[in-house]
């Protein structure tokens, strides 16, 4: 398992390319919480498909949010949330608490939800309710 958790420099973007990716054991898992940047999501995406990687879990993507064009979304193994894990300053807790809130007026309005994860597809709904 390979677990991203560094800051995004120049030294840093792209720094698991096809190279550093191609040199991870065969099946390994990525968990990128970090910056979306440092990980060359073409290269990523070819890993995925072709089996190298074993899936990837993703608190942050490049460009973010993520668009519905992007060829992430249909890649096979892939978990991506909607970059909340750095959950541990007041800010970030008050942006949850944001989230938590601004998704419960949309409950009560009879709004889509934001945030939102489709069991077995590893897609994040928009604010437009569409994948």
């Amino acid at each position: 398992m390979v677990v991203l958790a560094l800051a995004l420099t120049p030294d840093t973007r792209h720094l698991l390319g096809r190279d550093a990716i191609a040199a991870c054991k065969p099946g390994a898992l990525l968990v990128n919480v970090a910056r979306g940047a440092i990980v060359d999501q073409l290269a990523l995406c070819e890993a995925l498909h072709s089996g190298h990687l074993g899936g990837v879990a993703v608190d942050v993507t490049d460009p973010e949010p993520l668009p519905e064009s992007d060829p992430l979304w249909a890649c096979p193994n892939v978990l991506i949330s909607p970059h909340l894990a750095g959950s541990g300053s007041k800010a970030s807790i008050g942006r949850l608490a944001d989230s938590a809130r601004d998704n419960l007026l949309r409950l009560q309005a009879g709004q889509p939800l934001l945030g939102l994860v489709q069991v077995g597809r590893g897609r994040q709904v928009d604010a437009g309710g569409s994948p």
